[in-house]
């Protein structure tokens, strides 16, 4: 299932679950954002290393980089309007409670409640993201 937050301007935020029966695998989260005018001009693989680069300084100052379970990648739209910068997470690979502190590491608000999700009925974390305002893309 994927829930999508649009934050206007081209901007958004995508996020996958992957799940099997009663059990959450997998987590993909994605940001999409603009590619200035300016920019577009340049080809698919000179923006994604332009990117890519960004994400790797970012990803390194957060301690991402080199965690076990953890792929990041960039993603550009075949019309250069957009790229999705792409951390897909294997829980068989990386416990959930690392994973949630990781994500206290970067300043998000997530906490026990994470966990307590991410660790319950895929079902649940449906709801909850629901009522965090995300809405399921279909």
């Amino acid at each position: 299932k994927t829930f999508v937050s649009d934050l206007g301007d081209h901007y958004q935020n995508k996020i996958q679950i992957g799940y099997k029966k009663d059990e959450i695998v997998s987590m993909t989260i994605m940001g999409v954002a603009p590619i200035p005018e300016d920019m577009q001009k340049s080809d698919v693989a000179e923006l994604k290393e332009v990117y890519q680069e960004e994400a790797d300084k970012a990803n390194s100052e957060h301690g991402v980089n080199g965690q076990a379970g953890i792929n990041t990648s960039i993603k550009i739209a075949n019309d250069k309007q957009t790229y999705t910068n792409v951390m897909h997470v294997d829980f068989t690979q990386m416990k959930k409670e690392d994973f949630v502190k990781l994500l206290a590491d970067q300043g998000e608000e997530t906490n026990t409640t994470m966990l307590k999700y991410l660790k319950g009925k895929p079902q649940d974390l449906f709801t909850y993201f629901k009522d965090q305002g995300l809405k399921e893309d279909k």
